[in-house]
């Protein structure tokens, strides 16, 4: 017997779309620090399913920015320390949405010149 699976993808994005709505769960802030990452996973899963304008590309550029400290990395979320991975994601998203533009890239590569960058 053959069965054919069929990717429920309306379900998908609407999973998707509602992680952020959840602020009355613990676990909403209890992964706050992973909130980039998670935004970076779920445009990827988004665009894999041809439903990259699911989420708001002008929210998720303005959130991207606001994770930016002055060094030119970005962190987990807003006012969390930059680390390499976040600012990883960061430029990601920034170059799936198309908005490179919207922040000094100058100043991103001049974060790697930190040490304490790369240490924590």
């Amino acid at each position: 017997m053959t069965s054919v699976k069929k990717l429920l993808t309306d379900l998908h994005v609407k999973y998707i779309q509602s992680l952020d709505t959840k602020k009355d769960d613990l676990e909403y802030w209890l992964t706050e620090h992973l909130r980039l990452s998670g935004v970076y996973w779920g445009l990827t899963a988004l665009d894999l399913m041809k439903n990259l304008d699911a989420l708001h590309r002008e929210e998720v550029v303005k959130y991207v920015i606001s994770c930016q400290h002055d060094n030119g990395g970005f962190g987990g979320h807003v006012g969390h320390d930059p680390h390499l991975t976040h600012t990883l994601y960061a430029v990601q998203i920034l170059a799936i949405e198309d908005a490179l533009d919207a922040v000094n890239a100058e100043k991103i590569v001049e974060c790697k010149q930190d040490e304490s960058f790369w240490l924590t």
